[in-house]
C-alpha cells in the first residue's frame, strides 16, 4: 500500500480493514471492479460493498460489475445501489441448454440408496476426473472416505478448510493429482478444469442457480460432459423448482437392479384465499348493534343443527362410576 499501486485486487472484507485503518484511501478511484459478485453476496459481504462504494464515491468513477447470475433480487438490489445510469451486456442465460454437456436423473430412494448409485457410477462410467457436489460439509468428507475405498484417489473441499487449504485442493485437483473432488458449493465457482469428465449432484442445490454453476464445471473449452443428479425424496421439491427455472421436464434415467421405488411427491398445498362478496363486505363493514345486556339469552340446543349436546341421565347429578376391575 505504501509504494501507492496503480491496481489492487481485494476480497471485500480485507479491503474495508485496511480503509478502516486507514492504510489505503479511494478518493480518486477511477475505476471499481467487482467480479463473481453474486458470490460476494452469497458469502455476506453486502455491507462491505456499500462500504466501499461510500469509500470510492469519485463522480468519474467507473464500476464494472459482473455476475453469473443477474436475474436474482439481491444482486438487482446492489446493483442498482452501486451503478449510476448501468448498461447491461448478457452473455447467453442460465436457462440455456448447454450442447456440450448431457444431463442425467436418477431417482433414489434414500441415503443408502444415493451411495449405491453413486458407487455404480464411479465404476462403470468412463471418467477422467469428477466432481461430486453434496448439501454439507459433513457429507463432503464421509462420502471422500467412501470413494477412497472403492479405489479412487479423492479429496473432500468445504467452507471448514482455510483458504489457504481450499487453493491447495484446488490446485492439487486442476494438476491432476486426485481423480475425484467431492465438494460442497465452494467448488461451483471459479474452477475452470478441461479434464472434468462428469460432475454428479448427490443432493439438489436448494438453490437453482448453483446447479447451473456446478453443471459448468464439465463440459469446458470444447469437450463434452456428463452431469448427473440423483434425486430423493428430500432433494425433489427443489428438483421441481429446477424445472420451472430451465423451462424444462427431465425425464429419469434407470440403473437395472437400482430402480426406485420413489417416484415422486405430490405438489405442495397452496393456501387457498377466499374472496369476500362486496354484498358481505359491506355488511361485515357496517357498525355493530348494540346487545342488550339486560336479558340473558339461553343457549338453545334446538338451533343447532347435527348437533347433540352431553346431558347427564335423569335424576342424577354425577356420572355413574364404575368400580368393576378389568
Amino acid at each position: 500500500m505504501q509504494k501507492d499501486p496503480h491496481f489492487i485486487v481485494a476480497t471485500p472484507g480485507r479491503l474495508v480493514d485496511h480503509l478502516k485503518q486507514r492504510n489505503l484511501f479511494l478518493d480518486g478511484l477511477e475505476l471499481l471492479i467487482l467480479d463473481e459478485a453474486d458470490r460476494m453476496l452469497d458469502l455476506g459481504f453486502a455491507e462491505q460493498l456499500k462500504y466501499i462504494d461510500d469509500a470510492a464515491n469519485h463522480r468519474l468513477r467507473q464500476t464494472l460489475f459482473f455476475s453469473a447470475t443477474l436475474d436474482n433480487t439481491e444482486v438487482n438490489e446492489i446493483a442498482q445501489l452501486l451503478l449510476r445510469e448501468a448498461s447491461r451486456v448478457a452473455i447467453g442465460s442460465g436457462i440455456d441448454e448447454h450442447k456440450d454437456i448431457t444431463q442425467t436423473f436418477y431417482l433414489a430412494d434414500h441415503l443408502d440408496h444415493k451411495e449405491a448409485l453413486l458407487t455404480h457410477l464411479l465404476t462403470h462410467e468412463t471418467i477422467k476426473q469428477a466432481i461430486v457436489f453434496t448439501a454439507t460439509k459433513a457429507d463432503t468428507v464421509r462420502l471422500s472416505e467412501k470413494i477412497q475405498a472403492l479405489g479412487h484417489t479423492t479429496q473432500a473441499l468445504n467452507g471448514d478448510l482455510s483458504q489457504a487449504a481450499r487453493n491447495k485442493t484446488m490446485d492439487s485437483f486442476s494438476r491432476g493429482h486426485f481423480k475425484v473432488l467431492v465438494s460442497t458449493d465452494v467448488g461451483s465457482r471459479g474452477l475452470d478444469i478441461a479434464n472434468v469428465s462428469h460432475v454428479i449432484n448427490f443432493d439438489i442445490p436448494k438453490q437453482v442457480e448453483e446447479y447451473v454453476h456446478r453443471t459448468g464445471r464439465t463440459g469446458r473449452a470444447g469437450f463434452k460432459g456428463d452431469a448427473i443428479s440423483l434425486i430423493g425424496p428430500k432433494d425433489w421439491y427443489n428438483f421441481k423448482e429446477l424445472e420451472v427455472f430451465l423451462k424444462r421436464q427431465f425425464s429419469f434415467a434407470i440403473i437395472e437392479g437400482l430402480e426406485a421405488s420413489f417416484k415422486g411427491l405430490a405438489p405442495k398445498k397452496v393456501a387457498r384465499v377466499t374472496k369476500v362478496k362486496k354484498e358481505e363486505k359491506n355488511h361485515l363493514q357496517q357498525p355493530k348493534a348494540k346487545r342488550n345486556t339486560g336479558v340473558k339469552k339461553r343457549f338453545d340446543v334446538s338451533q343447532q343443527e347435527g348437533f347433540e349436546p352431553f346431558r347427564l341421565p335423569k335424576n342424577k347429578r354425577t356420572l355413574p362410576i364404575d368400580d368393576s376391575e378389568d
